[in-house]
Order: C-alpha cells, then sequence, then structure tokens
C-alpha cells in the first residue's frame, strides 16, 4: 500500500523525506493525489534506489516556477487547454524523477461562476452547515450536470495532446468534489468512447465521490461501475458528514464495495488527514489489509 503525500502536510517538502518516512511506517511508497502540497525532489533519484520505489503516482500540476496564476488546464477556455499542455510537457522530466508511473489529472470546472460556488458550498458543508442559506444544494446540485459539447471537444482535445506527450506514463481521470467539476460518470464514459484508443484510467477518490453523493449528486456506485476495468487505483479514506480523510471506521465508507470492484493491479492509496500519527497510520493500513484491501 502506498502512503499519500498529503499526511505530511508539507512538512517536509522534500519527497526524498517523505519517502523514508513512508518506508519507516511500513509504506511501499508515495502517491502525490490532487489537493497535496507541491514536493520538491532534491535527492530523489538517491532515496528511490536505496529503496527500490519512489511517488507512484502524481498529479499533473503547473510547474513549480509558473508564472501563470491559471489552473493546470481548463476544457471550457481553448488557450487555457493549450497552457496546460504546455504545462504537461515540462512536467515530464519533473514526473520522471519521481518515479510516476501514473499520473492523475483534474479536468477542472465548467465555465461560469459554478467553480467559485461550489467551493464556497463545499467549505461550508466540512463546517457543518452546507444545507441551508442561499446556496441551497438545489441549485447547486445541477451544475455537475451541465456539461456542453464545446467543454466535452476541448477537454477531449487537451486530453489527446497530453496523453500523446507523456506517452509512456499512465493517465488517469481524478473526480473532484466541486459540484461544478466537468468530471461524472457520464462524461467519463462520453470521453473513453471519443478517445477509444487512449489508454485512460480513472481514479476513484473515496473522499471526492462520496462527497458528490452527500451533496445528491452520483450514488458512489456509478462511479465503480461506469468502467470497473479502467480503474487505475484509489484513495483509500472514510468520510462522515462533509469530512474526508478520515481513518477507516470513523466514517460510512463501504469498503466491502471498493474491494469488489478494484482491480488487483490497481494502487491502493491510504489520504488521512495530517492530525492523525503516525501511529494511527499503520492501523488504518491493518483495517483495510483486513477488508482485503491490501
Amino acid at each position: 500500500m502506498l502512503l499519500a503525500s498529503g499526511w505530511f502536510g508539507a512538512r517536509p517538502t522534500l519527497a526524498s523525506a517523505q519517502l523514508l518516512s513512508a518506508a519507516d511506517l511500513g509504506f511501499f511508497g508515495l502517491a502525490h493525489l490532487p489537493g497535496d502540497p507541491p514536493l520538491r525532489t532534491e535527492g530523489l533519484i538517491l532515496t528511490r534506489q536505496e529503496l527500490g520505489w519512489g511517488v507512484a503516482a502524481s498529479t499533473l500540476l503547473p510547474p513549480p516556477d509558473s508564472l501563470l496564476d491559471l489552473p493546470a488546464w481548463s476544457a471550457s477556455d481553448p488557450k487555457i487547454a493549450h497552457l496546460g499542455l504546455g504545462a504537461a510537457l515540462a512536467q515530464r522530466p519533473f514526473l520522471q524523477e519521481m518515479g510516476s508511473d501514473l499520473v492523475l489529472l483534474d479536468p477542472g470546472c465548467g465555465e461560469g461562476d459554478g467553480a467559485e460556488r461550489g467551493r464556497r458550498l463545499l467549505a461550508r458543508m466540512q463546517a457543518g452547515d452546507a444545507q441551508e442559506g442561499d446556496e441551497a444544494l438545489e441549485s447547486l446540485a445541477p451544475l455537475g450536470r451541465e456539461v456542453g459539447d464545446a467543454q466535452l471537444e476541448n477537454l477531449c482535445r487537451s486530453l489527446h495532446g497530453i496523453l500523446s506527450e507523456l506517452s509512456g506514463i499512465g493517465c488517469a481521470l481524478a473526480p473532484s468534489a466541486n459540484p461544478a467539476s466537468l468530471l461524472t460518470p457520464q462524461t467519463f464514459r462520453t470521453i473513453c468512447a471519443e478517445l477509444p484508443r487512449a489508454k485512460l484510467g480513472l481514479w476513484y477518490d473515496v473522499g471526492a465521490v462520496e462527497a458528490r453523493a452527500w451533496l445528491g449528486l452520483e450514488p458512489v456506485g456509478d462511479w465503480l461501475e461506469v468502467a470497473p476495468s479502467s480503474l487505475a487505483g484509489a484513495s483509500l479514506q472514510d468520510f462522515a458528514l462533509g469530512r474526508d480523510r478520515l481513518a477507516p471506521g470513523e466514517g460510512t465508507v463501504d469498503f466491502a464495495l471498493i474491494r469488489e470492484y478494484l482491480p488487483r493491479e490497481a494502487l491502493r492509496v491510504l489520504a488521512m488527514a495530517p492530525a492523525y500519527p503516525g501511529e494511527a497510520l499503520q492501523e488504518a493500513q491493518r483495517a483495510l489489509e483486513a477488508q482485503g484491501l491490501q
């Protein structure tokens, strides 16, 4: 099992130091997931040679020295999509240094103010009062479903370019808890139909999928059933009342259901909040292994 880099909370920021700590805790590598703080790579190659493994999965981000105050790429704006392709090209050496054979892609959000409204909703959800006020769930739930043909076309064009430039490195789309996210089970199915020769996987982010279900969007089973053979990995964590990255057993996640769908070769990543001590990570790993998620 791998450990999500986010548990370190950017302390330290060196991937090599995180990798050594993960090994001491009994994990066989790291995964840099969407939302995890950026990593520095000094000394990483030597550490990888010493341990025999590295950062198995990494999130596609703008390069650390980027002057662009833009998302990695956006399917709703062809110009930003092109810049995102440039970010992918610039990051290939970084991915190789990390030892990553899988890159996680976040397709971003649709047009308009939906992304910001979704972020505000999520913040309120985490504070425990998301289901009341002027941003009622019934007005935000459709955001993730209203994806136009032009947006999907730009998204597929961007993906085709990124997959071509990152040939030899596996790619998987990662869902977002934001209701305005372009990625849904339905759009993933459409993307696969538009790019039939692409080796594109789906990353099962338990926290994001559970949050979307809690907001009244897709049931968790929809994400597992859309393309089981395409599941490249899972961010394993518990979820309860708007809180993600909880230790297994502290929420309502059906880990037996995940085990049923997750392919044997898919990556398993423990994703827990920085507040948990190392001993809790080891207990969580044992609990997941007892449920067949080793």
